[in-house]
């Protein structure tokens, strides 16, 4: 270190304060000093500079270390890894017919009863396929008897033998349900007694005189039998059909007691009843049928995209959607606000649901406190039904909040968040920072349905922290939740030349309590709209919407709590849609 000197004084100075310089340094700086009268200033100076030690005691030194939320991570990964192993039970579990067949083969008793119930099958089987052969037998013999034996013999057959041995061998045919085993032996019988009928029936040649004498005195004989064997062939075979219809039954009744005898030893498992819901789940989120139902509203409420009105909006067209919002807050009042947003959505078939995002940056007060944010929202779509479509949602904010002290008088009142006053810092206190990073979690639910839509969402679950207005380390102050619930619903004429969309929306944050009831009426590609708060607070909008470009302008008197009175704030809004994709076409179309 080199003698001191008028330029580096102050470096001497300062090692001297701080104790740093030998003794012989300390003795070759008090003669320069004498040397030098007019530093006795400077030196006093150093000393007024210089702070004792002094020991403090915080009573809340627990607050001040940061705990970990090991315990939310440690069950995150638990439940993930509880989801991965039911995933995979549901994916590769065999299936209930596997399992069945297992429970038969190990079990012995119902394997007899099956057994038993197989043949019992086959011989029902066995005795209609027999009753069907006996008739067919039957019809062919007694057609074949009619086109052999002549008119006048076939006459006395008929009325005498034949009648008889028909009707007995019908009765004996419908008694071989009772007694299957006897079917072949009963209808070789029949045949034989048919076959003895021709062999005695042999042709005799009658004399010229005595068959003209006959003809006359037979032919209404003839007529008559005629008829009676064509109703005697037909008795034949409804009897033979209601042989078969009987068959049928006893067959149809076996199953059934098969089947039920079978399905008495089945127990479904959990696994299988997991398997099943998972099924249901996937053809839910395959086929988000309700979404042709769109609900595409414009909300009036400052400074708010569509999408942080409700998060369950994000990927309902089916398409890509870009939208910006930039808003000047009440101009020209020193609390003045600008703020600019721009949203992009859209729907991920892959991911069976809406992918959205969201950058944020406001600045009050020329610049006093801006605030830069951005927000990532994903929410599934499950169709419970054609109409009905059920879409809870899940937001992660993260964002980085700076002040500049000197564009902000200290003690003052400061409105960063409309109707959230708050005083920044004390009279006379000093910022101890300029930057704050924060995070944070936001939850939703939302029903879209043929007829109206509602939501209910909650952000700043976590409630990060906020202390950006004081330097008060006992007390941090954290950000308040932030709750929404939306209802609405969209009517279009037939040919979609004219439409009105109502909506009523009620928002909480700290003392921001408020409800807004607005509309949007659209005419060919104009629309307007009008919207009042529960502060009576009115809003107007004018703009042009197409099918792939919106434009809106929203002109309102907001209440402001630092002044107490409504001040003007102009908004636009600009919005580009895309085409939707080949599995948005898919379902716009069904």
């Amino acid at each position: 270190m080199s003698n001191p000197s008028f330029s580096n004084i102050d470096r001497w100075l300062f090692e001297l304060m701080e104790g740093n310089l030998s003794e012989e340094q300390v003795a070759q700086l008090e003669t320069f000093l004498i040397q030098h009268p007019e530093l006795d200033v400077d030196r006093d100076m150093w000393e007024l500079s210089k702070v004792d030690d002094f020991e403090v005691a915080y009573p809340h030194t627990n607050k001040i270390i940061r705990r970990r939320p090991v315990g939310l991570f440690m069950s995150m990964g638990m439940a993930s890894i509880a989801g991965i192993i039911a995933l995979g039970t549901v994916m590769y579990w065999p299936s209930a017919e596997e399992q069945s067949t297992a429970v038969f083969t190990s079990q012995r008793e119902t394997k007899k009863i099956i057994d038993i119930v197989d043949l019992q099958s086959a011989e029902t089987r066995t005795t209609s396929e027999d009753l069907t052969g006996a008739g067919t037998m039957a019809a062919t013999a007694i057609s074949t008897l009619l086109e052999v034996v002549p008119q006048a013999i076939q006459n006395q057959v008929v009325e005498q033998t034949d009648r008889s041995n028909v009707e007995m061998a019908s009765g004996e045919m419908a008694n071989t349900i009772d007694s299957p085993n006897n079917v072949t032996n009963e209808n070789s019988t029949h045949l034989s007694s048919l076959q003895q009928i021709n062999e005695q029936t042999t042709v005799v040649p009658l004399s010229k005189q005595e068959e003209d004498k006959s003809v006359t005195a037979e032919k209404k004989e003839e007529v008559d039998a005629i008829n009676e064997q064509s109703e005697l062939t037909e008795k034949v075979i409804q009897d033979v059909a209601i042989n078969e219809t009987v068959s049928e039954q006893e067959v149809k009744t076996t199953t059934t007691l098969r089947t039920s005898q079978t399905h008495s030893f089945y127990k479904e498992s959990f696994a299988s009843k997991l398997r099943q819901a998972g099924r249901a789940v996937s053809r839910m989120l395959d086929n988000p049928i309700a979404l042709k139902n769109l609900k595409d509203p414009h909300y009036h409420l400052p400074g708010m995209q569509p999408t942080e009105v409700n998060f369950g909006s994000v990927g309902t067209l089916l398409a890509t959607r870009v939208q910006t919002i930039s808003r000047l807050q009440w101009a020209g009042q020193p609390n003045q606000q600008l703020m600019n947003s721009v949203s992009v959505d859209g729907y991920s078939y892959g991911m069976r649901g809406g992918l959205g995002l969201v950058l944020s940056h406001s600045q009050y007060a020329n610049g006093g406190i801006q605030n830069i944010h951005s927000s990532f929202t994903y929410s599934p779509k499950f169709s419970v039904s054609r109409n009905v479509i059920v879409e809870p949602s899940f937001r992660f904010t993260m964002g980085n909040k700076t002040i500049d002290p000197t564009k902000i008088q200290t003690g003052s009142m400061v409105e960063m968040e409309r109707l959230n006053p708050h005083q920044f810092y004390a009279v006379g206190q000093m910022p101890i920072g300029r930057s704050l990073w924060y995070r944070d979690l936001g939850l939703g639910l939302s029903v879209n349905t043929r007829w109206f839509y509602a939501s209910v969402q909650g952000d700043n679950l976590l409630k990060h922290t906020d202390n950006i207005y004081s330097s008060n380390l006992t007390d941090i102050r954290r950000s308040g939740q932030y709750f929404i619930a939306t209802l609405g619903t969209d009517y279009e004429s037939r040919k979609e030349h004219f439409g009105v969309s109502p909506y009523l929306v009620y928002q909480q944050y700290e003392t921001l309590k408020e409800a807004w009831l607005g509309v949007n009426l659209r005419y060919q590609w104009i629309t307007v709209g009008g919207a009042i708060s529960s502060q009576l607070d009115p809003a107007v909008s004018l703009g042009v919407k197409f099918n792939h470009f919106m434009l809106a302008y929203n002109a309102d008197l907001t209440h402001s709590e630092v002044f107490g009175k409504q001040f003007l704030s102009h908004q636009l809004t600009i919005r580009i849609l895309t085409k939707p994709n080949r599995m948005g076409q898919r379902l716009l179309n069904l």
